[in-house]
């Protein structure tokens, strides 16, 4: 039988209210410098959360800039920030490009790898930082997943996958699927209806699908 391994957070949070999990989880653990990637469209519905993180003497940084599938030029704008705040934790909220590089940030921030060293499969060595990721659409899976995907600069997708980027903590509060739009929920949902029907109708797809990512990463 070929052997089975399964990679998870330490920690999964399901349902209404698993912000104010997360806030108390994040309190108890002693973070004082979290580096918050995010979207635009939770600003205001992030702020009470935010402001009671900060009444606990929590320093945040917050970076909105990825919009799109992000590109390494992307990502390296985003370390740079991160490194000059000092980030003691890494959090992502967001859809699956944001919880993408929140995940990266957080593995390069205290990693001697370059980037062209990691990318691939299983070449990523190291974590040294806390990362959690809160998803806000229904199609990504990032938040507990080993993957980050990413575009260069031919704009191909190249893959980063590692059992180091497996999140730490993964909450998923349907609250903050509210203020997106209707038609990024509607394209996130029908995203989520067919990643299952792929994995209920063809067991190799998802492996054809990666050799074609990792076809020049590798």
């Amino acid at each position: 039988m070929r052997e089975i391994v399964v990679l998870n957070p330490n920690r999964v949070v399901f349902g209404e209210g698993s912000m104010q999990r997360f806030i108390s989880d994040f309190v108890e653990k002693g973070f004082k410098r979290m580096f918050l990637l995010s979207i635009v469209e939770l600003r205001t519905t992030l702020a009470p959360f935010l402001e009671e993180l900060r009444s606990h003497g929590i320093a945040i940084v917050t970076d909105e800039s990825i919009v799109g599938e992000p590109t390494f030029d992307d990502f390296n704008q985003v370390l740079a920030k991160a490194k000059a705040f000092d980030a003691d934790s890494v959090v992502g909220i967001g859809g699956g490009s944001v919880l993408d590089v929140a995940k990266l940030v957080a593995a390069q921030l205290k990693n001697s790898q370059t980037l062209d060293e990691i990318k691939g499969i299983g070449n990523l060595k190291e974590r040294k930082i806390y990362v959690a990721c809160i998803p806000t659409t229904s199609g990504t899976g990032s938040e507990v997943s080993p993957n980050a995907i990413f575009v260069n600069d031919l704009g191909e997708k190249v893959g980063i996958i590692s059992p180091y980027l497996v999140p730490d903590a993964a909450y998923i509060d349907p609250v903050l699927t509210v203020s997106l739009p209707k038609s990024v929920t509607a394209a996130t949902g029908i995203d989520a209806l067919t990643h299952c029907l792929e994995a209920y109708t063809n067991k190799l797809r998802r492996g054809s699908n990666y050799c074609k990512i990792f076809k020049k990463s590798l």
